[in-house]
């Protein structure tokens, strides 16, 4: 692993206001990441939404209960089997911390095609409203089963990237149940990807077709989507929503961000002083890493320093 650049992004991260100090990435060996034998749980059906399955994989550390649990949403044209987010459970679970990562019902993919696209109907057809009330089921359900796993149902952490990172900070300033909540890369505002597709013509013509440059798919999303913003607007207005988040929260976003510029989270730190905000330098949306990743794939020294930091906020 290239530890070079730990000083540089350790004097770059950013002092907050809460008692949480950001951390260098430790000297770790990448076994860390990869061969620790935690239990796993794959593929848990947590609920149906339109005959479409809402799941979760669960890794736990090997030791005694009651740990912390954090539970991850993925972003827009993502899915939980994305890059590295099937191999970052070492990170947590080395420290004690549970990790679920969920997969929504109507991301486009299933079972069957955990990484493909093939549900394109479904695709079309989800909302952002429908994506937070299947976060609230697997709360609930992280909850229900908390006996049976070994968390501590007081001790739920809340991270998202991207999209999902928007749908965190909504769904943490409603939910007291949200012990932290961690931003990657968040957006601020929902629609400010379809800011210049003309509305009238969308709903006119029912669905537009948003290009995957990963797949080279034309995705088609129904103007449900559009509607749901306008229609909850109020209660799906991620700036609004900030200043009601009274957990402690953190922000990490890549200062070369491609996809989602730093400004975004600027603006949401700037709706919540309390927040810890990281900026990691010379980071894309993705830390560096990409899709597909593989065990045998090496964590980026950006990637190390998002998890490591968001490891020791949860443990403070």
């Amino acid at each position: 692993m290239n530890f070079a650049r730990v000083a540089e992004l350790v004097d770059a991260l950013v002092s907050n206001t809460c008692g949480f100090t950001p951390v260098p990435v430790r000297l770790r060996s990448r076994a860390l990441f990869f061969s620790q034998i935690v239990p796993i749980s794959k593929n848990i059906t947590v609920d149906i939404f339109a005959e479409k399955s809402l799941t979760v994989d669960v890794f736990t550390p090997n030791q005694k209960v009651n740990f912390p649990v954090a539970v991850f949403l993925h972003g827009f044209k993502g899915f939980k089997d994305w890059g590295f987010f099937p191999f970052m459970h070492g990170v947590f679970t080395s420290e004690g911390i549970a990790l679920v990562t969920v997969n929504f019902s109507h991301n486009g993919v299933n079972e069957h095609h955990p990484t493909d696209f093939v549900d394109l109907d479904a695709f079309s057809q989800n909302t952002i409203s429908q994506e937070l009330v299947e976060t609230k089921s697997v709360i609930e359900w992280v909850i229900q089963f908390a006996s049976e796993y070994g968390w501590d149902p007081g001790a739920i952490t809340l991270i998202g990237h991207s999209r999902g990172g928007g749908e965190a900070l909504v769904y943490a300033s409603n939910d007291a149940r949200i012990n932290k909540v961690v931003a990657w890369a968040p957006i601020s505002d929902f629609g400010l990807a379809f800011k210049d597709i003309g509305k009238e013509k969308w709903k006119t013509e029912g669905q537009i077709f948003v290009p995957n440059a990963r797949t080279q798919q034309k995705m088609p999303m129904k103007y449900a989507f559009w509607d749901d913003l306008e229609t909850n607007h109020q209660s799906l207005n991620i700036l609004e929503a900030v200043p009601y988040i009274e957990m402690p929260m953190m922000l990490l976003h890549g200062e070369k961000d491609e996809s989602v510029s730093v400004e975004h989270s600027n603006k949401i730190y700037a709706q919540c002083l309390h927040a810890v905000l990281i900026t990691v330098p010379e980071a894309t949306h993705t830390f560096n890493a990409g899709h597909p990743f593989s065990e045998s794939s090496k964590f980026p020294i950006q990637l190390q320093d998002v998890l490591v930091n968001t490891v020791e906020f949860i443990l403070d």
